[in-house]
Formats: structure tokens, C-alpha cells, sequence
């Protein structure tokens, strides 16, 4: 053990899932270096990937107490979040700027966590659901109706939203968003030659681009509102029946790297994917890739119907605007209302399939099945990855 570089063995079990390879090597790490503040912090990672939440608010702690870092308090921070102990995980990120390796960065860091830790409080407040039977209002009416035009289809659907522009919402930066869509459109052929690609748009949006590739429905959609436009336009679509099928909604950047059929065989009706970030704890689920079964369509019914709901109640709380400064029906809203759907609840401190409101939900890592593609990535990174997500930069046009 000594002389070797045993981080980079324990990251290598780890980047394979091997996750009790990679605990056992932190074993023989700290019996040989039993206060090695490395091989504790190491250990309390492998923990958290395993599922012991506790082991890790352990591990964390004691490599504090021997070596005072920013780092391992964030950490431990996150540890005492999954434990739901929001206390803790408050007092842990105050100490963190009287951490000795402390730096701008990192204390603003540290506001973002507060500040997550005040908003999922309060929205974790909000009474569960269990959504509303038919249509809501005038709007998703129509909606349904523009959307019954489309053919049902017993096979895979797979379901793209888009609405024309090449400025990013935020970054005010010019994205290609009709080509990125192209290429997810072509990827998904590619692997699935006999889906039904399905393009949920507005009335304006030029779709000749996709002449040929995509059935189009058109509704009325508030550009304002975008994200929360889009999971409006999931539930009138599921309203519709036309879904028969297994269905795969997806991002505008992602592309299918494999064949989703075998997946679709397990005994679920809702798949999402989940992620185990630091960084992302508040919203533990990505909405770029949502799976539906064959046959689950009433589910996939009562899951928006829920989801929806959720969206609404906390887009209208004062805790979300504070913590963004804008109408979270423009950004984040979607995912933060998952979380609250999943009680922000994700294996391995969870089970991989369970019953929330009437739905069996299936849990399936973003690490497999919605990998974020970063720049200067090694290609034998993305061998065997199911969906790769291309966020951020990468898809910057200029």
C-alpha cells in the first residue's frame, strides 16, 4: 500500500462502479494510515456512493479534525443533507469560511447551499399531491385537441420540445438550437429506426428543418415560461391516448448512444434519472431524460398530473423567488418539482423502484443514462453510456 497511488485506484473502482472494490481499498488505506485525513475523506465518498449516509458524516468529520478543510466540510454538509438534517448541514457551511484553504469561490458556494437549504425547507413544507383528473383549463384543452391530430403509435415514441431562437436564456450567448436538435433527432433514429419522433412546438417555430424526420403538433405556448411550458405540453400530450407505446422524452441536446429497448422490459411505469452531486443535492433528478413503459399511459397520466401541480404550488411560493430572483416557470422549476415528487429520496439511500402517488417509478443513474458530456472529454469515457447530455459550453454556437 505505501508508494501506491491509491486515490487514483479507489477513483478507477469508483468511475467502474465498484463501489465495494473501492471501500475495501479505504479500508486497507486507513489501516495503514489510520489518520491519513486523504484516506478518510476518500472513505467518506465511497460511503455516500454505497448508501451509508452516517459512515460518511463520520469518515468527514474525522478528516477534518486532522487536516481543517473547505472542501471535506462540503462534504460533510451534503451528507447531513441526504440524512435530511438540515440544521447540521446549516452549521457545517457556516464553519466553512473559517476553513484554512477558504477562497472567494467557495464562500459563494457556500451561499448557494444556504440558500438551497432555505428554498427545499420551505418547499419540502408544501402538502404531497396527487395531481388533477382532465383538463385544466381552456389552454390544455386546446392544447390536447391540437395534439389529438397526431396518429398513435403502439411502438416507442420519442419526444422532443422546442421552441424557435438561437439566444440562451441566461447566458446571453448564441446556441444553434435547431442543429443541436437535428443531430438528437438523427441519434434517436439512428438507434431507433422504427420510433415515432414527436415535436412539441409553438405556432410560429420554423420546423422544415425536421420535414421528413419528426411528426409536429403546434399549441399556443407562453415563450416566457418556457420549462414550464414544456411539462404542460408532456401532460396534454399524455391526456391525448396517442401515446400507446413506450416513451422517451428527452432534452433538445441529448442524444441516444444505445438502444433503450432493454431497458423498457422491467416492471415500472415512470423512469427518471438521478444524479449524486454535491453541487446538485436540491435537485437530485434531470428532466433531459424521462422514460414511460408500454402500457403505462394512465401512470404517465397521474405522474404529470402530480408533477404539474407540484410545479405550480412552488413556482408561486416567495422562497423560490428568492432564491433565484425570477419566476422559476422560466428556469429550474421542473426539476425542482421532481425533487419534491421523489421527496428528493434517490438510491443508494433509496430503493431503485418504488410506488409515489399511484406511479412505480424507476431510478436510473444519469452516470448510465444521461451522461453530461464535458469538453475534452475521452471518448472511451462515453463507451456503454446510454444517453449522452450535452449541457453548457459544449453546445455553445458562439
Amino acid at each position: 500500500m505505501p508508494g501506491v497511488n491509491v486515490d487514483t485506484l479507489i477513483r478507477a473502482h469508483v468511475d467502474r462502479g465498484e463501489y465495494m472494490a473501492a471501500a475495501d481499498l479505504c479500508r486497507q488505506w486507513r489501516g495503514h494510515f489510520p489518520d491519513s485525513p486523504d484516506a478518510l475523506h476518500e472513505s467518506g465518498g465511497v460511503a455516500l456512493l454505497v448508501g451509508d449516509a452516517a459512515g460518511a458524516i463520520g469518515f468527514f468529520r474525522a478528516a477534518d479534525a486532522v487536516r481543517p478543510s473547505a472542501s471535506t466540510r462540503f462534504h460533510l454538509a451534503y451528507a447531513h443533507l441526504l440524512e435530511r438534517d438540515f440544521t447540521a448541514a446549516e452549521a457545517v457551511c457556516r464553519s466553512i469560511s473559517s476553513a484554512p484553504d477558504i477562497s472567494p469561490q467557495k464562500l459563494a458556494n457556500v451561499q448557494e447551499m444556504l440558500g438551497d437549504i432555505a428554498l427545499v425547507r420551505s418547499i419540502a413544507q408544501l402538502p404531497a399531491v396527487t395531481g388533477r383528473e382532465g383538463p385544466r383549463d381552456a389552454w390544455e384543452q386546446a392544447a390536447a385537441s391540437a395534439m389529438d391530430t397526431l396518429q398513435p403509435h403502439a411502438g416507442l415514441s420519442v419526444v422532443f420540445f422546442h421552441v424557435g431562437g438561437t439566444l440562451h436564456p441566461f447566458r446571453k450567448v448564441t446556441v444553434d438550437y435547431t442543429g443541436i436538435l437535428l443531430e438528437s433527432m438523427r441519434a434517436a433514429r439512428a438507434q431507433h429506426p422504427d420510433a415515432a419522433i414527436v415535436l412539441l412546438t409553438d405556432m410560429i417555430t420554423d420546423t422544415s428543418a425536421f420535414a421528413g424526420l419528426a411528426r409536429v403538433a403546434r399549441c399556443d405556448l407562453d415563450a416566457n415560461f418556457l420549462m414550464y411550458s414544456r411539462m404542460r405540453s408532456y401532460r396534454a400530450l399524455a391526456m391525448t391516448g396517442k401515446l400507446t407505446g413506450a416513451v422517451l422524452f428527452l432534452d433538445t441536446d441529448v442524444h441516444l448512444h444505445r438502444p433503450f429497448t432493454p431497458i423498457f422490459t422491467g416492471d415500472f411505469d415512470v423512469g427518471l434519472t438521478y444524479r449524486n452531486e454535491v453541487g446538485q443535492w436540491h435537485m437530485p433528478v434531470n428532466e433531459g431524460v424521462m422514460l414511460a413503459s408500454s402500457g403505462a399511459a394512465p401512470a404517465l397520466r397521474r405522474f404529470f398530473d402530480a408533477t404539474l401541480t407540484l410545479y405550480e404550488t412552488l413556482a408561486a411560493t416567495p422562497a423560490a423567488h428568492a432564491r433565484y430572483g425570477f419566476d422559476v416557470r422560466r428556469w429550474r422549476g421542473g426539476q425542482l418539482s421532481l425533487a419534491k415528487f421523489i421527496d428528493w429520496s434517490t438510491p443508494p439511500l433509496a430503493p431503485d423502484l418504488r410506488d409515489i402517488a399511484g406511479v412505480r417509478v424507476k431510478f436510473l443513474p444519469c452516470t448510465e443514462y444521461n451522461y453530461t458530456v464535458r469538453k475534452g472529454v475521452d471518448p472511451a469515457a462515453l463507451v456503454g453510456k446510454w444517453a449522452l447530455h450535452y449541457k453548457g459550453d459544449v453546445k455553445v454556437a458562439g
